[in-house]
This record gives structure tokens, sequence and C-alpha cells, in this order.
């Protein structure tokens, strides 16, 4: 992700973020968040062709999955749930301002 992220390629970047987020979803071997992540993540690909990508995004983007990766490797549940819980919410923000679901 990064290598596509330093080479502004916003499409390979999305692809590569999409199979990661699918490989973490398929080790917690949870029918629950599987099928959550299918209903989320439909929205989300939609959402990320009407809502622009700004550059300081991007890099939040970044810096997120850094941290969720850094949580993983180091085992870290408490610090990974935190990463989680904030990515999560902005993704939420970005499909609402899309249009794609309901602000609270």
């Amino acid at each position: 992700m990064v290598e596509h992220y330093r080479a502004q390629d916003l499409i390979s970047y999305y692809r590569c973020n999409r199979l990661i987020h699918e490989a973490i979803v398929r080790a917690a071997d949870n029918a629950v968040l599987a099928g959550f992540y299918e209903s989320v993540a439909a929205r989300i690909r939609r959402a990320r062709f009407i809502t622009p990508m700004t550059s300081e995004h991007w890099a939040l983007a970044i810096q997120e999955h850094e941290g969720i990766l850094n949580a993983l490797q180091r085992r870290d549940a408490g610090g990974l749930a935190h990463i989680l819980r904030n990515h999560l919410r902005r993704k939420r923000e970005e499909v609402v301002r899309a249009g794609f679901a309901e602000g609270e």
C-alpha cells in the first residue's frame, strides 16, 4: 500500500487495501465479522468514487494502516481495537457524506 501511496497510484492503492482487509477478515474466521465486512465494504467502494481522496486524508489512511500492522505484529489487542474504532468511524463518516448510509 505504501508503495502505491508513494507512486500516487490510487487505483492500485484501493485494490491492495481491499486485499489486506479481506485477509484480516479471513484470518479472524468469524462469520459475523465477514458478513458485516461485506455489507460495509460494498458501501465504501461506492463512496470512494463519489468523495475525493485528499492528500491529507490519504496520508492519514496510510498512518492508520501502518498503526494497524504495527499493533498486529505486537499482538496489541487493545491498541488495535482503538485504531480500528477510529478507522471505522472515519470510514462511516465518508459513507454517510456520500449518501450511502444515514447519519446518527
